[in-house]
């Protein structure tokens, strides 16, 4: 069954994560960016996906041991996934210092584009990560370009969110920091 952005917006505004100390997150009138967050799938395992990292090696979510994981699908020909790209890679910088990781996954059918791409825009901390089966995208529960997951260092899904968003402003990484 495929979402409407509506029913996702529907779904954001309704839902309440958990965050790592079990106490639920409430979204106060000033949190501008709680509609881009669907909390649907929140405390489901996250799903077990396998992928490249940049020495071509197969890694999944497990290898990045227990810590909080913001993984994000993108495509060098995506429009909004490029838009986002140096915020993810500012919001990777801030997690360093959290134990948190911001894995980005690569979809493009080669390789070497997203590298090239990572290289070419300055984007410096991100690791290369690719889906070289294509499964893993839809394995996560991708349905479209940018997709993202965040998930506890416990192992459970907190929110997803589908399309692009200004992961770098302060309340977004704030938030995120929280968890």
């Amino acid at each position: 069954m495929q979402k409407t952005r509506a029913g996702l917006i529907a779904t954001a505004i309704i839902s309440l994560p958990f965050n790592a100390s079990g106490e639920t997150y409430q979204a106060s009138s000033d949190d501008e960016f709680t509609d881009l967050f669907s909390y649907s799938r929140s405390g489901e395992e996250p799903p077990d996906i396998a992928f490249l990292d940049q020495n071509g090696d197969s890694i999944s979510l497990a290898g990045f041991g227990e810590r909080l994981l913001v993984v994000n699908f993108w495509a060098s020909w995506c429009a909004p996934c490029i838009a986002e790209m140096p915020a993810l890679d500012h919001l990777n910088q801030e997690l360093k210092f959290r134990e948190g990781v911001v894995i980005a996954i690569n979809t493009d059918f080669d390789f070497e584009i997203g590298r090239q791409w990572l290289n070419q825009n300055d984007i410096s901390t991100l690791g290369h990560y690719w889906d070289n089966s294509g499964n893993a995208f839809f394995d996560a529960g991708g349905s479209g370009l940018p997709y993202t997951l965040i998930i506890s260092a416990e192992r459970g899904i907190i929110a997803e969110v589908f399309g692009d968003a200004p992961w770098d402003i302060p309340e977004i990484t704030n938030f995120i920091s929280s968890l």
